[in-house]
Formats: structure tokens, C-alpha cells, sequence
């Protein structure tokens, strides 16, 4: 048939003056393709499939591979990061048991102005992740405590992990700063003499003399709204209803990240009037008031990236008969689940009244923390304790386990990147603790970002 049809059609433009020959061409090399495309279509299309998607994954994991390191090769910041969770996953399989475990640890500790040589003997095979400073650890020169922030961080990074510094400024009379910095008023205060965005960069200000002062963490913004079940124990911690909460908090958010202060959302879920530090509490409320007055401002304040999450000691009876901080249900399926924070998530202080009292002394309390999905354990001690001995036999002894140690340590040491306390080197694929702190360097930046901020007050 082809070869037919093509003599009829060659014969044909024969005829035409060569004059038109460019015109003939033209029509002659669309005919001559008409025609193949009309032979070569099937004489029976009716029973030919339908065209489907091409499946990537069917056509072997090499060529599925080439496809997302394409993707990927387009975005360097997702490549940085893949890049990094490799690093982390590298440096923390290197560490050792004992270094493991130590990570998990949020220690008290000795000391105002150097760190004391017992605490240097004591952790000198492996060094707490972090520690929590009281007023007992602060004088009222600014000075004394940029020596002692200085000498722990200098100190512990020879070890090769720097160590965070965590401290409680909530504001009012939770504020360990208040004889050194610039004055920072209660939640509720805030919230009633503040702006929104006047509270956030007054938020930020706070947090730029923290960090000069040598500290990487702070222990809020409670996320709690005020109720009859909770105001005699929180007082005014509060920001107050549930408006105040998300739009102040948020702000005490991104003031303290603005400055590389990690912001810790807490108390997860809530509280009521009893104090967790004496007794157990239970909230007795039914799974829709749980969502929409306790856990909501939470689930509002997850975007703004905290750096972690504290877990409050309270039994929710809607959901489990454990307190918060064990309950694999409150943790992995509500706040990682439904929430979709994927930051630290921190315990309360594991030796308060409420656990000790109840079942819970320290060496059950942290490995039903561990399994329950924290990341880190607060200890108001200044030892590991026996906490520490269980940990290990149960490392030793559970995969599982020891599998949740390791994934609660790369969120620790991402953490730590993240805030500056440890550097990440894309080429070398290396990570290393940060260079050494100057306390003279940290009181001449914590004296003008004191300034600023009294400054800014009186504007």
C-alpha cells in the first residue's frame, strides 16, 4: 500500500510547474508523513489498553534512587540537611554506651563563678547533655556568672559535646535572672500591659542577655490557659484565656528563637491545682474538653518550631492511667501524632513528690520516660544516680530500648547544632563541638543588650 500511494502522489506533483517546486515540496513531505502515520495505526485500536502512569517504583530501586537524587540535587538546603542527619547518625553510633545515656540527662549543678574540680572528676567519661542552673547558681554580678557559663561549656566540649544550659525565665517570680538583667514582668503581666509584637521584640531582648550570659534554653513560655482547675496553682504564670495564650506565648516564641534561645512549650497537657512537686494530679475531664482547652494551645504554638516540649506529671484519665510524661499515648500518638511536633521532647523534674510517692521512684521513672518516648530527663539532682545504672542494663539488654537512647541522642545533638553549641562541616562531613567562650567577650555583649533593653523600656 505504501509504496503505491507514493507513486500516485510523485506523479502528481510532477505535473506542476517548477516554479511552485517549493510549494510541492511542502505538500509532498506532509503527505508522505500522513500517509505512514495512517498505516502504521493499528487496524484494531478499539482493543488497545489504556495508556497508564509509569510506575517509578516497578522499575527497580536503582532507577527510583536516580529519580530523588535528582529531585534532590535541586534543592541544596534539602541536601545540607540530608547531609547533616547523616553526620548525626555517624557521630552518635561513634559514642559509647555510657556517652549515650549521659546525653539524656538534665543535671542541677555546683558552682557560681568555675566549675568545681569534683564535677570535672565525676564526668570526665562521660558528660551530662545538659544542665539546669538555679538561682543558687547566680550572684548578682553578670560577670561572675559569664565565668561560670563559660567554664562548663569550655570545659565538657573538650570532651567533644558541648553541653546546653537550660534556666527558668518564665518572668515575675519565676525569673532567675532578676538581679543581673533586664526586668521582665509575669505572663499575666504581659499579656495586660503588653502589645502583641512590643512583647515579642521585648521577648527577643531578653533573650539576646541571655545568650551573652552563656545560656541556650528557656524553660518557657507556659502554655496553659487559665481555668478554676488550674489558677491556684499557676497564679499568674498564665497569659491568661485562650487568646492570650497563643498570641502571647507565640510571641515569647519567636523573641527567644530570634536570638538562638530555644523556647520550651510547657506544662504538656496542662495542670490543676495540685502541685505536681507534693502529690499526683488527674485531670478528670472527657476526651473533647481535653482537645479544645488544654491541648489546642499547644497544637496552635507547634509551628513556630520550639525547641522542646515539657511533659507535665499529670494522669489524663481519658486517655491512660499514667502520668503524662510515661504515657506513650500522650507523647507518640497526641503530641508526635496529631500535632506533629518533631522536636525534644523534655520531662518535668523526675524527682518531684508526684512520681517518688506513687511508684515511681527515679530508676523506674527513667526508663518508663525513655520508653514512653522523652528525649530528656530533667533531674534536679547534681548525679546521675541510680538512674543512670538502669539505663545502661537496659540499653545493654533491649534493643528496643537502646534504639529509642539512639534516636533521643539526634535530636539532642541536632538541637545543639541548631543553637550554635556544635558545628556542622558539610564537606568534611564532621561534627565538632564549638570553639571555645571568652567570658570577658560575653559580659561586654550581655552589658549593651542589657542597655538595649532598658532602653527599650522606656520608650
Amino acid at each position: 500500500m505504501k509504496n503505491s500511494a507514493l507513486k500516485i502522489m510523485f506523479a502528481f506533483f510532477l505535473k506542476f510547474n517548477r516554479r511552485n517546486l517549493k510549494k510541492i515540496a511542502i505538500i509532498f513531505i506532509s503527505s508522505v508523513c500522513f500517509i505512514f502515520s495512517a498505516c502504521a495505526k493499528p487496524k484494531n485500536t478499539a482493543k488497545m489498553p489504556d495508556r497508564q502512569p509509569v510506575n517509578t517504583a516497578a522499575l527497580g530501586p536503582a532507577i527510583e534512587e536516580a529519580a530523588q537524587t535528582e529531585i534532590e540535587a535541586t534543592d541544596p538546603a534539602e541536601l545540607k540537611k540530608q547531609k547533616q542527619q547523616e553526620a548525626v547518625k555517624n557521630f552518635v553510633e561513634n559514642l559509647t554506651n555510657e556517652q549515650l545515656i549521659a546525653q539524656l540527662f538534665v543535671l542541677g549543678i555546683d558552682g557560681k563563678t568555675g566549675l568545681p574540680a569534683y564535677v570535672q572528676n565525676e564526668f570526665a567519661e562521660a558528660a551530662p547533655g545538659s544542665f539546669l542552673l538555679f538561682s543558687s547558681n547566680i550572684t548578682n554580678n553578670a560577670k561572675d556568672l559569664c565565668d561560670f557559663t563559660s567554664s562548663i561549656y569550655n570545659w565538657f566540649s573538650q570532651q567533644g559535646i558541648a553541653p546546653l544550659l537550660l534556666i527558668d525565665n518564665e518572668g515575675g517570680a519565676v525569673y532567675r535572672l532578676n538581679q543581673i538583667a533586664s526586668p521582665l514582668p509575669s505572663a499575666k503581666n504581659i499579656a495586660q500591659s503588653f502589645k502583641v509584637q512590643k512583647a515579642e521584640d521585648y521577648y527577643a531582648l531578653i533573650a539576646k542577655q541571655m545568650r551573652a550570659l552563656g545560656l541556650h534554653v528557656n524553660l518557657a513560655p507556659l502554655v496553659e490557659v487559665q481555668n478554676q482547675a488550674n489558677i491556684a496553682f499557676l497564679g499568674s504564670r498564665t497569659f491568661g484565656d485562650a487568646e492570650n495564650v497563643e498570641n502571647y506565648a507565640a510571641a515569647a516564641v519567636k523573641g527567644f528563637s530570634s536570638q538562638q534561645i530555644g523556647a520550651v512549650l510547657k506544662h504538656f497537657p496542662g495542670n490543676t491545682n495540685i502541685d505536681p512537686h507534693a502529690s499526683l494530679p488527674h485531670l478528670d475531664v472527657d476526651s473533647e474538653t481535653l482537645q479544645n482547652q488544654y491541648i489546642a494551645p499547644f497544637a496552635a504554638l507547634i509551628k513556630y518550631n520550639p525547641a522542646m516540649v515539657l511533659m507535665s506529671h499529670i494522669v489524663v484519665d481519658c486517655v491512660d492511667d499514667k502520668p503524662a510524661c510515661f504515657s506513650p499515648r500522650m507523647i507518640n500518638d497526641i503530641l508526635r501524632g496529631k500535632l506533629g511536633f518533631n522536636g525534644v521532647v523534655i520531662s518535668d523534674d523526675l524527682y518531684m513528690g508526684a512520681l517518688a510517692k506513687n511508684g515511681y521512684p527515679i530508676e523506674v521513672a527513667a526508663v518508663q520516660a525513655v520508653n514512653a518516648g522523652v528525649n530528656l530527663l530533667m533531674l534536679s539532682e547534681k548525679h546521675f544516680g541510680k538512674a543512670f545504672d538502669v539505663l545502661i542494663e537496659e540499653f545493654e539488654n533491649n534493643s528496643d530500648f537502646a534504639q529509642k537512647v539512639k534516636d533521643s541522642v539526634k535530636k539532642i545533638i541536632r538541637l545543639k547544632i541548631e543553637l550554635g553549641l556544635m558545628n556542622f562541616d558539610e564537606d568534611q562531613m564532621k561534627i565538632t563541638a564549638g570553639e571555645k567562650l571568652n567570658a570577658e567577650e560575653m559580659f561586654n555583649d550581655f552589658s549593651a543588650a542589657k542597655k538595649e533593653a532598658l532602653d527599650f523600656l522606656t520608650r
